[in-house]
């Protein structure tokens, strides 16, 4: 844990030696706490010899098996150890608190690890991700509550805030406590991975009540008045519909509340854009309102251009038409439940057609069954609202089939979503207008799970049938209840976070390898301009050269990423070279080579692993050399042949600088940097050469924040999605990788520039799927108005 630096004030205040503002309160809090989060951990070590064995009955592996039966033993043998260490972690923060001098836990930093260049131990950076996964999976579940809980304890201590990760009861405290108990225990990373699951139980179930305690003892004592908490999305376990009372922020356990009925959303979601107090205003889509107007402009430009064809058709005799005729909504209801069943074969085809549109075919086709169930007269349409949503929900999947991240099979299975998600619209049509409609975040996982992936691993292929699974068991169950896609939602984001996990691994590690390249570069350079400050233009005896430019560039390197250019190590090593290179022009005006020469230029070679036998040649070669060099033998000196160490150069042995080579770049992106390096080649020179890249784009891509998405476009107009998952304090080179946490390609913003500005590069604008196909309804919408008028 680290100090924040605070408010002077509040240093003052406490280097004076006060104590909270609401003391009493504060202590009861404390006990309260520190009691129930003693709680949680007994519970936790009481339950985790079963857990523990059940793996052991599960793996088939002796070796696994004695792995849990050793952690079994270890935790029973340290059990006290732990429950002192968790206790002593929350005690110190509830004491700095106390000082209002609030201590700031930092889940991302490896218990004891160096600084240096080396690599966080693969285990360290799994524990790592799963302490800070569980701490983000608690604060979301109970966001709203925490944050009441930070006002009262700031108020309560006499703070002007208090910082989520200075919380003593937050997740990240809780989580740095339990990551701290388990210090020092000998347990391989898949026992402690099972504490960390069972602890994730006990605290996602208890956090909630003990902060509804906390915080309900804090205004019972005059700190801030209440705030009604947001409710939750109702969970349904074992057959029984409970509807909790939370403060979920959690992208699956929204403020959504789901109430089916068709009078509280008969209007698009009328009354949501604007924001109101049932939904809070970031949970509402901020296009909405946008995409609810003009999807209403052309309907009515639509129907009024279908009247008037119609009226065209008729003679001038003819009697006026009849009153429009309208499907019941219940009747509307019934043919889409009928569809569900059996999904329409002109639905299927449109998998494999990109101009058959789905608005047409939903509607087209709910008519057709309602006249085939006699609901309905021959020519019936639709009530506005109902036609609306069919409309939105249509190009909605009309914008999902286009994209080309998205397998055939993975087209398929949207195209049977878009009955069900036809009538969760017609019931609720907040499913446009909230974030957190939970119809709607299941879509967002089902996307997320299917964009580029192409089955072409074990986990992707599981990952599909998963998502058949869902498919399957929402249209087989969804019948009015909107409470269905919560269910399904919340099973499998269970599914998708332990995926997240193992990507978030492997994106820590493609960017601690595009770090250690970049780092490896900039060594290198920095070895090379030292070669070239300290030979000039003038040249030296082969011998001579080869070690300098080989062994002693190296030995720099190494230094520099080690130590850095400040290290007293990086002054040795460049005197090194110095000396050497000093002593061939002493040799030149006749003077004896140094007799420490020999012992200064023993540790360059070693860096270079060339010890031995091997440094003894080459030293001699060096010391004959410069030798022949004083004698004014200056042809042998050049025509020494080089020692066998010399001539055989094997690869230097980098293991513990270099990372393994970086993959090569897309063609395209290739293309892009060569044609910048170009143009800044040509800039550099004078020549007025007109960039391959609009300046704006440049600025666009520099905005972009860490996890943001954008899709390249390949061979074959193959779209690959790709998230920005690190940028280069060295270079500025954005790093960004595949749905899998593997590295795509990195790139300045130059660079990608080149690509937008080429039609190889496209910035999404929204992070959900959702959200992107709703901007790119919006753009289909706005080109669809002026073609409906001009039709009228």
């Amino acid at each position: 844990m680290e100090a924040p630096a605070g408010n002077s004030n509040v240093i003052d205040m406490a280097s004076r030696g006060q104590g909270p503002a609401h003391p009493q309160v504060f202590a009861e809090v404390r006990g309260i706490s520190l009691r129930k989060l003693g709680g949680m951990l007994a519970e936790v070590l009481d339950r985790s010899d079963d857990a523990l064995f059940d793996f052991v009955q599960r793996t088939k592996s002796s070796n696994e098996q004695q792995d849990f039966f050793d952690a079994m033993r270890e935790l029973r043998r340290r059990r006290g150890e732990v429950e002192q260490r968790y206790r002593d972690f929350l005690a110190e923060s509830f004491a700095a608190l106390e000082r209002r001098r609030p201590l700031k836990v930092n889940l991302h930093a490896a218990e004891g690890a160096d600084q240096g260049l080396s690599l966080v131990s693969a285990d360290d950076l799994e524990e790592q991700l799963a302490a800070e996964q569980l701490a983000a999976l608690a604060d979301r579940r109970h966001a709203e509550a925490l944050r009441q809980l930070e006002l009262r304890m700031a108020q309560a201590v006499g703070l002007p805030l208090i910082d989520p990760q200075s919380l003593s009861l937050g997740p990240t405290t809780i989580c740095g406590a339990f990551r701290a108990g388990l210090q020092g225990l000998e347990l391989t990373i898949k026992a402690r991975l099972v504490l960390y699951k069972l602890f994730e139980r006990e605290l996602i179930d208890s956090l909630g009540g003990l902060v509804h305690d906390c915080n309900q003892r804090l205004h019972q004592a005059g700190i801030l008045p209440a705030v009604a908490p947001a409710r939750s999305v109702p969970r349904r376990d074992d057959g029984i519909v409970r509807e909790t009372v939370g403060d979920s922020r959690d992208s699956g356990s929204s403020a959504y509340s789901p109430q089916s009925t068709r009078s509280s959303s008969r209007q698009l979601g009328a009354g949501i854009s604007s924001g109101g107090s049932e939904h809070p205003p970031e949970t509402i889509d901020s296009i909405f309102a946008s995409v609810r107007d003009l999807c209403q402009a052309v309907l009515e430009a639509q129907r009024m251009a279908s009247g008037a064809a119609a009226g065209r058709g008729q003679s001038a005799d003819a009697a006026p038409s009849a009153p429009r005729v309208t499907l019941g909504e219940r009747h509307a209801l019934s043919a889409l439940q009928s569809l569900q069943n059996n999904i329409p074969e002109s639905l299927l085809r449109a998998v494999d057609d990109p101009h058959v549109s789905l608005s047409s075919l939903l509607k087209q086709e709910l008519l057709k069954q309602a006249e085939r169930m006699q609901l309905s007269e021959p020519g019936a349409g639709l009530v506005e609202q109902d036609e609306q949503a069919l409309f939105l929900v249509g190009l909605l999947f009309d914008v999902l089939l286009s994209q080309r991240s998205y397998e055939r099979p993975v087209r398929q299975q949207f195209v049977r979503l878009t009955v069900p998600y036809a009538r969760a619209a017609m019931l609720d049509q907040h499913l446009f207008a909230l974030k957190t409609h939970p119809a709607r975040q299941l879509l967002n996982s089902l996307a997320e799970a299917c964009d580029g992936n192409r089955g072409e691993s074990a986990a992707e292929r599981d990952m599909l049938n998963r998502v058949g699974g869902v498919v399957d068991k929402l249209v087989a169950d969804f019948n009015e209840d909107i409470a269905v896609f919560s269910e399904l939602e919340s099973d499998f984001r269970d599914f998708l976070d332990s995926h997240r996990k193992r990507v978030e691994l492997a994106e820590k590690r493609a960017a601690e390898a595009q770090k250690g390249r970049e780092r490896l570069d900039e060594a290198r350079a920095m070895a090379q301009m030292e070669l070239a400050t300290l030979m000039g233009a003038r040249s030296a005896p082969p011998v001579l050269e080869m070690f300098l430019g080989r062994y002693w560039t190296h030995h720099l390197a190494v230094v520099f990423l080690r130590e850095g250019i400040e290290a007293e190590r990086y002054r040795q090593a460049r005197q090194a070279g110095e000396k050497l290179w000093l002593a061939l022009l002493a040799c030149e005006a006749g003077k004896d080579v140094p007799p420490t020469l020999r012992d200064e230029l023993t540790p360059v070679l070693a860096s270079s692993g060339v010890t031995g036998p091997g440094a003894a040649e080459v030293l001699d070669a060096v010391e004959w050399v410069l030798l022949a060099v004083r004698l004014g033998r200056h042809e042998a000196a050049s025509s020494h042949p080089l020692p066998p160490a010399m001539q055989n150069l094997a690869p230097l042995d980098n293991s513990n600088e270099e990372p393994a080579p970086a993959p090569s770049a897309p063609g395209d992106v290739a293309v892009a940097t060569a044609k910048a390096e170009q143009a800044e080649a040509a800039e550099a020179e004078g020549e007025d050469v007109e960039p391959p890249y609009a300046e704006e784009d440049v600025e666009r891509i520099k905005a972009l924040n860490l996890g943001a998405w954008v899709e390249f476009i390949g061979e074959n107009e193959e779209s690959i999605p790709a998230k920005l998952s690190w940028i280069s304090p060295i270079s500025s080179r954005l790093l960004f990788v595949t749905r899998r946490g593997m590295r795509h390609c990195a790139a300045s913003p130059q660079e990608l520039a080149t690509l937008i500005k080429q039609g190889k590069l496209h910035l999404r604008i929204g992070d959900t799927a959702f959200e992107y196909a709703m901007s790119q309804v919006l753009g289909r919408l706005r080109e669809a108005v002026p073609e409906t008028k001009q039709a009228v």
